[in-house]
């Protein structure tokens, strides 16, 4: 089809009011001109660039119809995470614009511009999912045929943190729906949600570490005072010094455990100050799933719970039930 997207051309969109119409057009003239020679008249060679030329109108043209403003930013980040540049050509009208204020670290900020069509074919430079921007705390403002919707932002490069901030989107509707008129967005690398996640993540990370390297000063210290350790047996619920008690034995011989990480999920509450977690290890009991949450106290980090989980395959329940003895329940 046309419309989509091409090696040799950078969008495919062609919505009367994107600035994608006429290098669209242009794409294809070239199309059917090379057709010249497969076609038996112009007739229909111009009969077919009309009909595709119409089809690729109504195409963008929907892409916003019935879409609330919130309805177009998501539609807008979910068409960057996946560097899709048709998802983004039909939202905007032409000559909309992206300017961000940076702000250092000593407090100096700039300002920045660029034009929407710009960063639409700069997409095409990435892979999908190299760009992930996480919004939370969305806020819409609809007056006439006006609207505004801004959002916290952090910002993941390549999976690793990069930048946080507020964006401020700006619309106008027409009968065609609403469309970005401009986006305005600030960006630092302080005092962001973001960090704090890549944060507590090279944290359990150097927790799980100190173990392996039988660190028992490292691994105790990244435990509160209150803390609570779940782990595999029904019976090993322990607080803190009854974790160091059990344990101490193995760090002595310089033998704790080696646990790696093979996935992990972090979730941040700035307001209650803490992060809960979910990460899957691979350990010498195999697959492991361990879960729990970690305390921000005074901008450090101390784990206040950890549940370590042996993960069973369902296929493999009975084979477990038989190991250690227990008869099967029926469900419900």
């Amino acid at each position: 089809m046309i419309c989509v997207r091409n090696d040799d051309v950078s969008s495919a969109s062609v919505a009367p009011d994107s600035f994608f119409f006429d290098e669209s057009i242009i794409f294809i003239d070239i199309y059917f001109s090379r057709g010249l020679k497969y076609l038996p008249s112009l007739n229909i060679i111009l009969t077919m660039k009309t009909f595709f030329q119409f089809f690729c109108l109504l195409f963008t043209l929907n892409l916003s119809f019935g879409q609330s403003p919130t309805d177009l930013v998501h539609t807008f980040f979910k068409g960057m995470a996946n560097a899709d540049t048709l998802a983004l050509s039909g939202i905007a009208v032409k000559g909309a614009s992206l300017c961000t204020s940076t702000s250092g670290r000593q407090g100096s900020s700039a300002i920045d511009c660029t034009d929407y069509s710009s960063f639409v074919k700069s997409l095409s430079g990435y892979n999908a999912g190299e760009l992930d921007e996480q919004i939370r705390g969305v806020k819409e403002e609809v007056r006439d045929a006006a609207a505004t919707v801004s959002m916290e932002y952090d910002f993941f490069f390549r999976g690793q943190f990069s930048h946080c901030g507020v964006n401020v989107f700006h619309f106008l509707k027409d009968k065609s729906g609403w469309k970005i008129t401009s986006i305005d967005d600030t960006r630092r690398k302080i005092d962001c949600q973001g960090e704090m996640k890549a944060r507590a993540g090279l944290f359990l990370d150097s927790w799980h570490k100190a173990a392996a390297s039988a660190d028992s000063t490292t691994y105790f210290d990244a435990l509160a005072d209150d803390a609570i350790f779940i782990g595999t047996d029904s019976s090993e619920v322990w607080n803190k010094a009854q974790f160091l008690a059990f344990s101490a034995p193995y760090f002595q011989k310089g033998k704790a455990w080696n646990f790696t990480k093979i996935s992990r999920n972090l979730h941040f509450d700035g307001e209650r100050q803490m992060i809960w977690f979910d990460e899957m290890l691979d350990t010498w009991m195999g697959p492991c799933r361990g879960s729990g949450w970690i305390a921000i106290e005074n901008q450090e980090l101390k784990i206040k719970q950890y549940v370590l989980s042996v993960t069973v395959p369902n296929d493999k329940i009975e084979g477990v039930l038989q190991a250690i003895g227990a008869n099967r329940k029926n469900r419900g």
